[in-house]
């Protein structure tokens, strides 16, 4: 590989773009992009979480998304050039890099390819400027022919495309203006037919989705929320799409502390590390109010989680004026959330549906942050203080 500085890195930090993500020899490889570096670098994993032996894998400036896809003990990594070119390179475990052409795809103005497998064939998902998306075919990851092409309805700005199966059918997962979608989509391998069925439904607000299914199981999305690099897992139920945090961040919460009020609220503090910790909050049917969780003693940029039972939403916003970040609608009678609090992010998900809502962490890494939960507002008194 080429030879650069090492360095490392960590989940929630900023100006590392994700571009793709592979299990190999019992380590996560996660190839990114970083905000003053050229070229695209090559990190080591162990838990998603801490990122290590960072060091540029090619000296080229990579545009949108990307793929990676073990074959014969070696990665294959697909990504798309300034022009709009697919490449591609080859890694074996002796860090020899092979860089090789894809002449069937070898057209300008192709961006974020996506490469999955299925029905004993290898298939490349790719898209233009204007909103299409090609899918060709290979039966070895290097000849590749095209199979179809579709337009999303109504969308130009369509980045970072991403095939998911649910069961049997066909989902097409993409960005489009820092927002993620999903589309049901029709593909015929004997017809080669291609098309989209009902309208997008909305996932998730972050950008930069990159998706990989590991070779146990789970489906990961490496993705940016906020300037910050974040993952998820996709799980799939009764026809639709869930996000939920990583099984590595459930695996490593310790109890740290407990409380109840009235039997009308009830949280549980978990300890990962120093800044790592993970609150869970169950909200009863019966408290027909509004319940307001401040993140921190930052009296500058204060951040809020409002949870409204009566109106069933929750609102996450910022500062004294109340910037509102992100709003999600909820339909569970008696919802339980767990918020995380991993380095520099805040993520809350519910527990049994998935990501709500996330955003950058208020508070700096030096301070000793508190969780107020407080009800109606800011000014009445405290259900419960945490400090962490």
């Amino acid at each position: 590989m080429p030879e650069d500085k090492i360095f490392s890195f960590y989940y929630g930090q900023k100006g590392i773009i994700p571009l793709a993500l592979v299990f190999f020899d019992g380590l996560y490889k996660f190839f990114c992009t970083i905000e003053g570096k050229k070229g695209i670098y090559l990190s080591t994993s162990a838990d998603l979480v801490s990122f290590e032996d960072t060091n540029l894998f090619l000296d080229v400036s990579a545009v949108g998304g990307a793929s990676a896809f073990v074959k014969n003990d070696k990665i294959y990594f697909f990504f798309s050039d300034k022009r709009g070119v697919i490449r591609s390179a080859s890694l074996d475990r002796t860090g020899n890099i092979i860089e090789y052409p894809l002449p069937m795809v070898n057209k300008k103005g192709l961006f974020d390819p996506k490469v999955f497998y299925d029905s004993n064939k290898f298939f490349l998902l790719c898209c233009s400027l204007k909103g299409t998306v090609f899918l060709y075919e290979s039966e070895n990851l290097f000849d590749f022919i095209y199979f179809n092409s579709c337009q999303v309805p109504n969308n130009s700005s369509l980045c970072c495309p991403s095939m998911q199966k649910i069961g049997d059918e066909w989902v097409l997962i993409y960005e489009e203006k820092g927002w993620i979608y999903f589309h049901k989509a029709h593909i015929d391998l004997t017809n080669k037919e291609f098309f989209l069925k009902e309208e997008k439904e909305l996932l998730d607000k972050v950008s930069s989705p990159r998706i990989a299914t590991l070779l146990d199981g789970r489906t990961i999305m490496a993705c940016i929320s906020h300037k910050s690099l974040v993952f998820r897992e996709i799980w799939t139920k009764d026809g639709s799409i869930f996000l939920f945090p990583l099984s590595e961040m459930e695996a490593r919460k310790v109890i740290k502390d407990n409380f109840e009020v009235n039997d009308t609220k009830k949280a549980q503090v978990e300890l990962f590390e120093t800044k790592n910790i993970s609150v869970e909050l169950k909200l009863s049917s019966m408290s027909k109010n509004k319940t307001l969780i401040c993140f921190s003693e930052n009296t500058t940029y204060p951040e809020y989680l409002w949870i409204n039972t009566e109106e069933k939403n929750l609102v996450l916003s910022t500062g004294k004026q109340k910037a509102e970040i992100s709003r999600r609608e909820y339909y569970e009678e008696t919802p339980e959330l767990v918020i995380f609090f991993i380095n520099d992010v805040i993520e809350v998900y519910f527990k049994k549906i998935g990501l709500v809502i996330s955003s950058s962490n208020p508070y700096q890494s030096s301070q000793k942050a508190k969780i107020k939960i407080l009800s109606e507002t800011q000014m009445s008194p405290k259900i419960a203080v945490f400090s962490l």
